[in-house]
């Protein structure tokens, strides 16, 4: 995916979709991709508008009632979504709490410090939390996402998964709490950009 336009994939994507690709289909051969399905490779990436389509493709080919669409009306990735579902032959289920080898979800890939897009998510996190994302779900380290949020410093992500109903105090593996992480990243000398 390009840094500068992750979303370029959005055709391809539709196509693969059109062809029968399974949305949980897994990446294999990365070591540091552990497995990951689409919707993680995605949402490490950034790309919003390819998240949207596949969580509306989601929701389309399972009745699901929640329109996720922008100020009450039905978006466009939507409409998208449902073009391509009336050619799609396999319809598997998608989970957005599909975890990887290290036990992370697309909301804590999405919310991640060493994400390619740290504190631009708050977009993918609203999707995600939308389609059913669990907000408390700890990755095999302890990390749940709002910690991972406050080690980034992504205050809107954090804000985001606590009116969904994280746990502020939400401790990591090492007992780490969510107010010590955001005091890290607070702390923290600013990264290249």
């Amino acid at each position: 995916l390009k840094q500068d336009d992750p979303d370029c994939v959005l055709p391809l994507l539709k196509r693969l979709l059109e062809e029968g690709c399974r949305p949980n289909q897994r990446a294999s051969g990365a070591a540091n991709h552990q497995h990951r399905t689409c919707l993680q490779l995605l949402c490490n990436a950034g790309a919003t508008r390819c998240v949207h389509f596949l969580l509306n493709f989601h929701q389309a080919t399972y009745g699901v009632s929640a329109v996720l669409g922008e100020g009450g009306r039905q978006s466009e990735s939507r409409s998208e979504a449902m073009a391509v579902l009336q050619s799609v032959p396999c319809r598997e289920h998608m989970d957005v709490n599909t975890v990887d080898g290290g036990g992370w979800t697309a909301l804590h890939v999405a919310v991640a410090p060493n994400g390619a897009n740290v504190g631009k998510n708050q977009i993918i996190v609203a999707l995600l939390i939308a389609a059913g994302a669990v907000v408390t779900r700890k990755q095999s380290s302890g990390m749940s996402p709002v910690s991972l949020a406050a080690q980034c410093g992504d205050s809107k992500s954090l804000v985001t998964l606590v009116k969904a109903g994280a746990h502020i105090d939400a401790r990591d593996a090492s007992g780490n709490s969510v107010i010590k992480w955001a005091l890290v990243a607070s702390t923290a000398p600013p990264g290249p950009n």
